[in-house]
């Protein structure tokens, strides 16, 4: 079994995209927690009946096993412990410390229903168990005080060297119910090959044609799966490696998730086989090999809609298809279970287009009595059993309104609806007067002020399938009422992109009256040459609703939006106005470094130093009463640069003094300089470094509290003078 390597994670400040998933959901990833570790555990392997063994750190690393109810840990021979594989009885073996200070030199082990047995070491310094079958053999390395190591295999009774291919060293990974054996050789020509051995002889299975190959797993079939080198690539320097699957004739390479290199951890009796992947963006994942497909298992499950932040290591499949492995949660290390979803049929209901599930949903459509009012319901089939038109039988709750398919939706036109296709369904008919409805009908209080709105439920059930799913939309009757203005803001207050790059930043618009602020959207005032786009996001700034579509905003409620420019050619630094506005209100006032972009955009790459104010008070606005403070965080998520930081009060002119200084990240301390200065601070910034700054404000005079004029803006600067990065805190005098 092997442990692949750690995985990475983008991290850079501005990081999504406005598109869709690559793949259907198929998996869901059930957080398992860190077990007995307060700091992180990681998931090993995995076996029939869903126990789970790994590893956790408390402080050392110590092993445990889960079993779906408990989890326990399985002891030691004296120090640390590491678990790597498990039968389908509950044993496990993997390697432990015998030192009483906890890293001696470990020893293979076999855990069997509370008891650790010491496997030895043959003639060696230490051994490591890495797999073991369901009659508890177990198969590993042992190593010399010279470095050289050699396979064993333990079949209950004694413990054996097997051999090598022919050269000085052998390591054992796996053994199947067989008693075969995988795992990695030299040969007589010292070149490092995958082999399988079946108790007598040891063959050697070749490579991808490369130079070098090994053998991580074996399922009962005989089929392995492991890695092996290329015989070129886009680097001659590294030709990269390949995860791959032997059948008994041919090796096959996996290929990756568009990166360079990948690698298996494990292959189950379907040919199931799981392990890591670089992408196309160099970050590591962790993919499923399925059916000739390799894919990104945490886009298969969702996983980031789920809490995860990335998926890094993966340890075992069963064969039920079940994955164990590991994952971040906000920065920590979770065990994750990652199961087959049950197969479902799934209906999505639309009002005039909007989903509308709750009747003060803030996307219920308002219709105007006798207009149009057209229902949408898209089947979709998310299983693995198709369905004949026959089977699909989709209806709604409300009298008078019957969905009709729409047979162009059906993909090749064949009256099935196969797993993963949809169809649509529609129905129209005129919107009703919800004050006085008619007898049948279905209405609730909606619409945020309890006024009539109309309730219908889609239902699809397959016939005789007993599975069926519903989806509830509403609409309500227009009622424009006038709304207070909005106000809004945006940050970072500035980007600086090359062009065919996006440029991204945050918005929010709050509506503060008590009536609702309908269609409520983000519109560039100012011309650039770049395309431009929105979407509302929610209270985690993930992506909901549509691309470009206003929303409602309830009265006293915000809502926060990503607005994305992807300039076409080259533009010199530029305030860009936005218009935050709704349909029954006024736009909501401009303020320059407040809820303005400053954009720039260049032919080639350049520093983007994403720059956010931080006050005493939170509120983003520094108090006087002789002398007041802040600081500035920053994130280049450009190329490196020189860079000049700067304040000023813009346009106004303010009786106040500005001094500043680079800072320790950690303490705050001035380091560049070491005593705040009036002149601008140079300092070379790398590419997603992180600099921190502080600024001293000394006032000489009453500054009165108006935070759309009275401001201190922060400037980065290039040698050349051009702006690549601001920020602005209000500032007032105390009274």
């Amino acid at each position: 079994m092997k442990i692949p390597l750690l995985g990475l994670v983008c991290a850079s400040a501005i990081c999504f995209t406005l598109s869709t998933p690559a793949y259907d959901v198929k998996y869901t990833i059930i957080d398992l927690g860190t077990f007995l570790s307060t700091t992180g555990a990681l998931g090993h392997d995995i076996n029939d009946s869903g126990h789970i063994t790994g590893i956790y750190y408390n402080p050392i690393t110590r092993a445990y096993y889960y079993d779906g109810n408990m989890v326990q840990d399985i002891g030691t021979l004296g120090g640390q412990t590491v678990s790597i594989a498990m039968n389908s009885n509950g044993q496990i073996t993997g390697d432990s410390s015998t030192s009483p200070d906890g890293y001696g030199d470990p020893h293979a082990f076999l855990y069997d229903g509370g008891t650790m047995l010491d496997l030895g070491t043959l003639d060696g310094v230490r051994s490591y168990g890495r797999g073991i079958n369901d009659s508890g053999q177990v198969v590993g390395h042992y190593y010399f005080d010279s470095g050289i190591y050699r396979a064993f295999i333990y079949d209950g009774n004694t413990i054996r060297d097997i051999g090598t291919l022919g050269g000085a060293t052998s390591s054992g990974q796996d053994i199947n119910n067989s008693g075969q054996v995988t795992g990695t050789s030299l040969t007589t020509s010292d070149e490092y090959r995958a082999y399988i051995y079946d108790g007598n002889t040891m063959q050697a299975l070749g490579s991808l044609g490369g130079n070098t190959s090994s053998g991580v797993a074996i399922n009962d079939s005989g089929q392995v799966t492991g890695q092996s080198s290329l015989p070129q690539g886009p680097f001659p320097e590294d030709p990269g490696i390949h995860a791959y699957l032997y059948d008994g004739d041919t090796m096959q390479d996996l290929g990756t998730l568009g990166g360079i290199d990948s690698g298996p951890a494990d292959i189950n009796n379907k040919g199931a086989i799981v392990g890591w992947s670089y992408t196309s963006s160099g970050q590591e994942a962790v993919f499923l090999y399925e059916n000739g497909v390799m894919m990104d298992l945490c886009v298969m499950s969702d996983c980031t809609s789920h809490g995860w932040d990335y998926l890094f290591q993966v340890g075992g499949i069963n064969n039920s298809g079940d994955i164990v492995g590991t994952g971040s949660i906000n920065g920590e290390w979770h065990v994750f279970l990652a199961q087959v979803v049950s197969p479902v049929i799934d209906i999505e209901k639309r009002t005039n287009g909007k989903q509308a599930d709750g009747p003060n949903d803030s996307d219920v459509p308002r219709i105007v009595q006798g207009e149009i009012v057209t229902w949408t319901y898209e089947v979709t089939n998310p299983g693995e059993v198709a369905f004949s038109e026959a089977e699909v039988s989709v209806t709604d709750s409300q009298p008078g309104v019957t969905p009709v398919l729409d047979t162009n939706s059906d993909d090749g036109g064949d009256m099935i609806l196969s797993p993963s296709e949809s169809w649509t369904y529609t129905a129209t008919a005129q919107a009703l007067d919800l004050t006085t409805p008619p007898e049948g009908v279905t209405v609730v209080p909606g619409c945020y002020d309890g006024r009539n709105t109309y309730k219908n439920i889609g239902r699809v059930d397959i016939t005789g399938a007993g599975v069926f799913d519903e989806d509830t939309s509403h609409y309500c009757n227009e009622i424009i009422l006038p709304a207070d203005t909005p106000v809004a803001s945006v940050l970072p207050s500035s980007r600086s992109v090359q062009v065919g790059n996006v440029a991204t930043a945050f918005a929010t618009m709050i509506n503060p009256g008590s009536t609702i602020a309908t269609d409520c959207g983000i519109t560039p005032l100012t011309s650039v040459q770049a395309n431009y786009a929105y979407q509302t996001t929610d209270a985690n700034n993930e992506l909901i609703g549509t691309v470009d579509t206003p929303v409602d905003i309830a009265a006293g409620g915000n809502q926060s939006y990503v607005f994305a420019f992807t300039p076409t050619a080259s533009f010199s630094p530029v305030d860009v106005q936005l218009s935050f506005d709704c349909t029954n209100t006024d736009p909501a006032a401009v303020t320059v470094g407040l809820n303005t972009l400053l954009l720039v955009a260049d032919s080639g790459p350049v520093p983007d130093i994403v720059a956010l104010g931080a006050t005493p008070t939170g509120d983003g606005i520094v108090n006087l009463s002789s002398t007041g403070v802040f600081a500035v965080a920053t994130v280049n998520v450009g190329s490196p640069g020189t860079i000049t930081v700067s304040a000023d009060t813009g346009s106004a002119s303010l009786p106040l003094s500005i001094t500043l200084c680079g800072t320790n990240p950690a303490t705050g301390a001035c380091i560049n300089p070491t005593v705040p200065t009036l002149g601008p601070v140079t300092t070379s910034i790398a590419g997603n470094a992180t600099p921190t700054f502080a600024f001293f404000v000394t006032g000489t005079d009453t500054v009165p509290f108006d935070p759309a004029n009275n401001r201190i803006f922060v400037r980065f600067k290039d040698a050349s003078g051009v702006t690549r990065g601001s920020t602005s805190v209000a500032v007032r005098t105390l009274e």
